[in-house]
């Protein structure tokens, strides 16, 4: 009996794949922000384009209304300040906030559905009759439709993210002010305009913000 053994040798391969990391999509943390001056911040991780940056006041810093505003928003980080109404006294107070930037588009976190995005407008809102400004028609909204099919109607967050038409900041207040009105949020739709409480006779919007 003649025994054949056959041995078989297998070369086996590796190939090693260098991926780069992937861009950021959603980023959230506290910082500290100031009332006469710009403060710079950035991102933890570069986003891959210019992310939709939402922050909005506390009550600590300050015992004056206050709002926060933007700018030079890039995909490396952005700038903001505590901007205060017409008539108040802009100081140097600080506040710290919670900012929330996220990548333009619909996708699941943690179960949920965040749909992102941004709407130009020039519309108008304000509290009183009698603060109407020459020129500044009555109350106006802007219609934005959601892409993603809400089960019910969503959180919906704002804040405005240029400053067109900024007349004050920094050094003084902002002018004209600004704030994001929010209309009727529904599962498929909501409606904003550029809130202007009662300080219409400082201006409006020429262009959109």
């Amino acid at each position: 009996t003649t025994t054949t053994t056959t041995t078989t040798t297998t070369t086996t391969t590796t190939t090693t794949t260098t991926i780069a990391s992937s861009p950021a999509t959603l980023e959230s943390r506290e910082v500290t922000l100031s009332s006469s001056a710009w403060v710079s911040v950035d991102f933890t991780k570069p986003f891959a384009e210019v992310p939709v940056v939402v922050v909005t006041p506390t009550e600590t810093g300050t015992t004056d209304p206050a709002s926060i505003r933007l700018k030079d928003i890039t995909t490396s980080g952005f700038s903001a300040i505590v901007a205060k109404p017409p008539n108040t006294a802009v100081g140097d107070d600080s506040m710290t906030v919670t900012f929330l930037a996220a990548a333009v588009g619909v996708r699941q976190v943690g179960g949920l559905w965040v749909e992102v995005g941004t709407k130009s407008t020039h519309r108008l809102v304000y509290s009183h009759k009698k603060c109407t400004a020459s020129g500044i028609a009555s109350k106006q909204w802007q219609k934005i439709s959601f892409a993603h099919a809400f089960a019910s109607p969503p959180a919906f967050l704002t804040s405005i993210q240029t400053l067109n038409n900024e007349n004050g900041l920094p050094g003084s207040s902002s002018e004209p002010w600004f704030t994001v009105g929010v209309n009727s949020v529904k599962d498929v739709e909501a409606w904003v305009s550029l809130e202007m409480a009662e300080t219409s006779e400082h201006g409006g919007a020429q262009v959109d913000q």
